[in-house]
């Protein structure tokens, strides 16, 4: 009894901390919060070097350090081009039998769905959004199709003509609505299917 105990609290700590939000944070040029539970993430571009700080329980540690390189670019060796092999293409016939397969189409709603799902488990609080292009025809046009956009204290998107262009950007990602759309594809999945129109594509194009 005192074990399934243990297993239920620890079952019910992992979908508590499972159901804390990842929260992320963007400011042009390049900066970027990610802070999710005890472990906050650091990103930053400086003078073409990408530097990344992780804070796990207060700990900071720099995880990496990434340069441009300045070593000149070899000029590839010309080499005998190797004859390749003829293979035979997938005729347009096929294609389309293919896409009329009951397998292919419950992929592709599968696939609709979970691109739904998972951009259902975005919430974005903050967007500050402020857009300057070179092209000053293009820019008018943005300009004015901006107008229309409502404006609030968190939501503002704006254009300029001195080409500047800022980003703000607040979101939280939810785990939990992340991973049901990841189980639903899973289970759904026809695996069957699949490989029968993979195997037909392999006997009939190969």
């Amino acid at each position: 009894m005192i074990q399934y105990s243990i297993l239920l609290a620890i079952g019910l700590l992992i979908i508590i901390v499972l159901g804390i939000p990842i929260r992320i944070r963007y400011e042009s040029p390049m900066l970027c919060h990610i802070n999710w539970v005890f472990i906050k993430i650091r990103i930053t571009l400086r003078q073409g070097s990408i530097k990344t700080d992780v804070k796990l329980f207060n700990r900071k540690s720099r995880l990496f350090t990434s340069k441009k390189s300045t070593k000149p670019k070899e000029k590839p060796s010309k080499k005998k081009k190797k004859k390749k092999k003829k293979t035979r293409k997938l005729t347009m016939s096929l294609f389309f039998e293919v896409l009329q397969d009951k397998a292919v189409k419950k992929v592709v709603r599968l696939l609709l769905y979970f691109l739904v799902r998972s951009v259902k488990a975005i919430t974005i609080t903050l967007l500050n959004w402020n857009i300057g292009l070179k092209d000053y025809y293009w820019q008018g046009i943005i300009f004015g199709l901006l107008q229309s956009l409502p404006r609030t204290e968190n939501f503002q998107i704006t254009g300029n003509f001195m080409e500047e262009n800022d980003l703000r950007l607040d979101m939280r990602i939810s785990i939990l609505r992340v991973l049901f759309a990841v189980l639903l594809l899973i289970i759904r999945f026809p695996y069957i299917g699949v490989f029968l129109v993979y195997r037909r594509l392999s006997t009939q194009s190969g």
